[in-house]
């Protein structure tokens, strides 16, 4: 599991606790940390704008850019082929150290002079995150021209891996690493502020049906909302690249990288693999003959629940009316059901076999709300849930008990404490 501390610090307050006071607290409580590693831009790296782009008069793939650094105009030839104008960058400037080694001075490329570069993620010591240079956007905050990026939290941070066992699915999201800090330095989560949801006076219910069996051993949620563009803002992009994740569309990407958040397994389905001749979404959900819990759209499976996908299922097009579904499963049920009858799987069921968030709505507000955030979107009203009465598990231990345990001899007040955190 990885992590760094500034993302962590997005979700509860750590600003007075050292990196290394957090590495050893990690330790303390069973965390244990593999790897950590400090990153940081270079100096002399700075926030620029590209204010004009034109080709090169002597080198088709080469282009002239005046780009602003907030204390000048600076003339640089650049080969991305990205680069346009209005778009926010990564300057070197003159006298820059870059990771490789190089240092950045004037020079002339096919005759026309240039003082400075500008960088894609992996020149200046980060991630590759694409083919061309880094596109900066607000995600990263206000984008200040002249800034350095090494004063950038995003840019200048450390990062954690954490070496789980198989009993600590808990600890496998953002949220659930936190609530261990939480109980670690008696803190609170922080609030998080959502962004306001308009909807487009629909309920979600005249766009979906659900039909299922009853004392199926799933819960699920669904919501739904028309989708016209998404960007994939850099936070996130630089995100799952520290954790070295990689997806086929951005979608995606913001559905995964929300449940690396919030610890609830979520996914996204095309409104059309499920409507009728009517065009009502009709969602099936039943058991097959191996006692998996199956969803199914009009003609064939969308997904097992817990275990896998069906990519015919999912939106191959970033607009469109989505369906977005949160999921649990208990670890035991879907293991024993794949041990008896192995099918394939894909990245979430690591996840849904060591436990996930039984909290749904927790997992669709976060989903939403990054979506929100970055995509041109509208919501429909409520959800549509299933869920299961389960019988609460009692474990009864004295302090005495619990001293012999761990070996440590905890006041009552503060084995209290930690578990109210937990």
């Amino acid at each position: 599991m990885i992590v760094t501390k500034h993302w962590l610090n997005e979700w509860i307050p750590l600003e007075a606790i050292t990196t290394e006071q957090l590495l050893a607290t990690l330790n303390a409580i069973g965390l244990e940390v593999d790897r950590h590693e400090h990153f940081s831009v270079p100096e002399h790296i700075v926030v620029g704008k590209v204010l004009s782009c034109d080709k090169h008069p002597d080198a088709t793939k080469l282009s002239v850019c005046q780009v602003d650094t907030g204390s000048a105009v600076q003339q640089i030839v650049c080969g991305a082929s990205n680069v346009r104008e209005g778009l926010y960058v990564a300057v070197a400037t003159v006298g820059a150290q870059m990771p490789s080694g190089m240092e950045i001075k004037p020079l002339k490329l096919r005759g026309v002079a240039s003082e400075g570069m500008l960088c894609s993620a992996g020149e200046i010591g980060l991630p590759a995150l694409n083919e061309g240079i880094l596109e900066l956007d607000e995600s990263i905050g206000t984008l200040a021209l002249g800034t350095p990026l090494c004063e950038n939290r995003y840019f200048n941070d450390d990062l954690i891996e954490i070496e789980l066992t198989a009993n600590r699915g808990d600890c496998l999201s953002i949220h659930g690493i936190c609530r261990d800090l939480c109980a670690a330095y008696n803190i609170e989560f922080r609030e998080q502020q959502q962004q306001r949801r308009s909807d487009n006076g629909k309920g979600v219910g005249r766009l979906i049906h659900l039909v299922h069996e009853e004392r199926l051993d799933v819960d699920v949620c669904y919501s739904a909302l028309e989708l016209s563009s998404i960007q994939l803002p850099l936070v996130v992009q630089l995100r799952l690249a520290l954790i070295e994740v990689q997806h086929k569309s951005d979608l995606e990407a913001l559905l995964f990288y929300a449940t690396y958040n919030s610890g609830v397994i979520l996914r996204a389905y095309c409104k059309e693999f499920f409507d009728n001749s009517e065009g009502i979404a009709q969602l099936r959900l039943t058991r097959d003959d191996a006692g998996f819990s199956v969803l199914y759209g009009q003609t064939e499976y969308a997904s097992v629940v817990g275990v896998h996908q069906n990519r015919v299922s999912m939106c191959t097009q970033h607009q469109g009316t989505v369906i977005v579904e949160a999921s649990y499963i208990a670890p035991d049920t879907v293991s024993k059901l794949m041990h008896q009858n192995p099918r394939a799987s894909d990245e979430f069921y690591y996840r849904t076999s060591r436990g996930t968030e039984t909290d749904l709505e927790f997992g669709l507000v976060t989903v939403l709300d990054l979506l929100k955030r970055y995509c041109d979107v509208s919501f429909y009203r409520g959800a549509l849930e299933l869920s299961q009465q389960r019988k609460p598990c009692i474990v009864a231990m004295t302090r005495d008990e619990i001293t012999a345990l761990i070996g440590n001899d905890v006041k009552k007040t503060q084995i209290v404490q930690i578990l109210q955190r937990l």
